[in-house]
């Protein structure tokens, strides 16, 4: 019976140039084959086989258990895939989590859902059968003496912060808008700069996400 280091210890990801074998039931299925099919046939049977079989049922590591990381592991448990999740904090929620201290809360980062999807709307009312809270927003952000819309809204924002600076926002916003965007950014400030301009990213944008979410 053949086995993998009958043939110079071919083991590993080495011997499926198609791809790696995914599961030791591939692995069983190849050792079927005898040494006197030759060396490139028996990799070629391996090969075969790596494909045709049935894939077998994958188990899927999450890493955090923010909201994210919660929404992905209902969707997939839903679906029969075994996960485990990771935590480092004592509870899960994330930056959306109430932390409890004798009889006060405390909520941790943002408590509040804005979406025009209805898909994730379908979501969370499935998640939440007895109903999310809806509330009548009013919040506004106080910069340099002014108050601004909350969601911030772009002219709001151009003429809001005196005539020199909406002068400068304004054709730094033109200005990113005739130039190509790429496809994909690679961080929160490449895309918001892209959105609305570098000028606007360093008079709100930096310092509001530095603020609420620690991160820039």
């Amino acid at each position: 019976m053949a086995t993998p280091r009958d043939h110079g210890d071919h083991t590993g990801p080495r011997w499926n140039r198609g791809g790696p074998l995914r599961q030791p039931e591939h692995l069983r299925l190849a050792r079927g084959h005898r040494t006197r099919v030759g060396r490139h046939r028996f990799r070629a049977a391996v090969r075969y086989h790596a494909v045709s079989a049935p894939i077998p049922p994958m188990r899927v590591a999450i890493l955090g258990g923010g909201p994210a990381g919660l929404s992905a592991g209902k969707v997939l448990t839903d679906q029969g895939v075994a996960l485990t999740l990771f935590e480092k904090n004592a509870e899960v929620g994330g930056m959306a989590r109430t932390i409890r201290h004798g009889p006060y809360r405390f909520d941790l980062g943002g408590h509040r859902f804005y979406t025009k999807n209805r898909a994730v709307r379908a979501f969370l009312d499935e998640l939440f059968p007895e109903g999310l809270l809806s509330v009548a927003r009013s919040s506004k952000i106080y910069f340099q003496g002014r108050y601004f819309d909350y969601p911030l809204k772009p002219m709001n924002a151009f003429f809001g912060m005196g005539p020199w600076t909406s002068v400068e926002i304004l054709f730094d916003y033109l200005r990113q808008k005739l130039r190509p965007r790429p496809a994909r950014s690679r961080n929160f400030e490449e895309w918001v700069v892209h959105a609305f301009g570098r000028k606007m990213f360093e008079c709100y944008f930096k310092c509001y996400t530095e603020k609420v979410w620690g991160i820039d």
